[in-house]
């Protein structure tokens, strides 16, 4: 038969091996979740860096639009002023070439 102490031991020995198996599962656990955590950071972090490079392509192709259209705007602007110089340059030289012409044909020393 066994002696008290013996059933005491016994029983703590029990207990004993019982904590050591919910440990086990809390460890497990704790790896699981751990590891869940690590990949929904990494979905997360993954899911932020595409809305980040989506925005900033969105930015560039709306930044280039802008600049390519101030282009065309300031090309457009350059041609109607050298349209304007060009006219009044011929413009004056047909003068010039008018008084130069008269000048010789009326004999003036120019």
């Amino acid at each position: 038969m066994e002696s008290k102490y013996e059933k005491i031991l016994k029983e703590l020995a029990e207990i004993e091996a019982a904590a050591q198996t919910a440990m086990q599962g809390v460890s497990d656990e704790k790896k699981t979740l751990t590891e869940e955590a690590r990949l929904k950071r990494e979905a997360y972090d993954a899911e932020l860096d595409r809305k980040t490079e989506e925005t900033i392509a969105g930015i560039r192709a709306e930044h280039a639009r802008e600049s390519d259209a101030e282009i065309a705007r300031i090309q457009e602007e350059s041609e109607a002023a050298m349209t304007v110089l060009r006219e009044r340059y011929e413009k004056h030289m047909d003068m010039r070439a008018e008084e130069i012409v008269s000048g010789i044909l009326a004999g003036e020393n120019l």
